[in-house]
């Protein structure tokens, strides 16, 4: 399939007026050096493949996140998000994924052996996530109430949110739930929460404060992302998580995401 890609590439190259050398070997490194093969199946769902891993994406332009294999991907993730030493999680511990997208983070765990509870409300996301893992997803949002919401769509960049930007494409009704509503019907300790709500951190925080007092560790990203000012939530989520007895154990200054240990004293 690469080299077809090439040669349709090349026939293009060769009745054009210019030819540009470079350019050549930036399509060769692009298309033949890549470690993952994309197949379409229809639209908005990709299925890359690496020879160890498949996993379905929904997006042409994050592809690239695949280019050096599915697992490099992975591992990637969960260094952005400081998880990646987290041995000390029990196999019978929840792990819960808040602004799942297509899966990446629950995939990860939940071929460690753990049990995923992953959470995406956007509908063409979803459909990848509830192919991509076999743990329990929810095509809802989170946050301090239950009811129904608008969501923000920004899809090509990843940004949808409940939050309105001035960068959003169009918006939907969703439903939206608060996580404590949610888990009071799953029994278990939670190992790690990873909270990525594009701004949205502090109010699915004060909808989860039951949770909270059953959960190890928790991954936030507060990043420059709430609503028109694209204000950090590193405050909010720091005084709402020290007043849940659990403190900063870790911080990735190149995406604003912080590991949070509950403190047992």
């Amino acid at each position: 399939m690469k080299r077809k890609i090439l040669a349709t590439l090349l026939r293009i190259l060769n009745t054009s007026f210019l030819f540009d050398l470079k350019l050549m070997r930036k399509l060769y490194y692009l298309v033949l050096r890549s470690k993952s093969r994309v197949t379409k199946l229809e639209r908005n769902l990709l299925l890359v493949s690496d020879g160890t891993h498949k996993i379905f994406a929904s997006r042409k332009n994050r592809l690239n996140l695949f280019y050096n294999g599915i697992e490099k991907r992975l591992v990637d993730l969960q260094k952005q998000y400081l998880t990646i030493e987290l041995n000390s999680l029990n196999i019978d511990e929840y792990v819960i994924d808040i602004g799942a997208n297509i899966g990446e983070f629950s995939f990860f765990w939940e071929n460690k052996g753990h049990k995923v509870i992953a959470f995406e409300p956007d509908p063409i996301e979803y459909k990848c996530l509830n192919k991509n893992i076999k743990g329990i997803t929810n095509n809802l949002a989170l946050w301090n109430k239950n009811g129904n919401m608008n969501f923000y769509l920004n899809n090509k960049t990843g940004d949808s949110s409940l939050i309105k930007s001035e960068n959003y494409k169009n918006k939907i009704e969703i439903k939206v739930d608060t996580l404590d509503s949610y888990m009071s019907k799953i029994e278990g300790s939670v190992g790690l929460i990873k909270l990525e709500a594009e701004g949205g951190e502090p109010e699915i925080l004060i909808g989860a404060f039951e949770t909270l007092k059953r959960t190890r560790f928790i991954s936030v990203d507060v990043g420059l992302e709430r609503g028109m000012k694209k204000e950090s939530t590193l405050m909010e989520v720091c005084n709402l998580l020290f007043k849940n007895e659990f403190e900063i154990i870790d911080f990735n200054p190149n995406r604003y995401t912080l590991l949070f240990k509950k403190n047992h004293g």
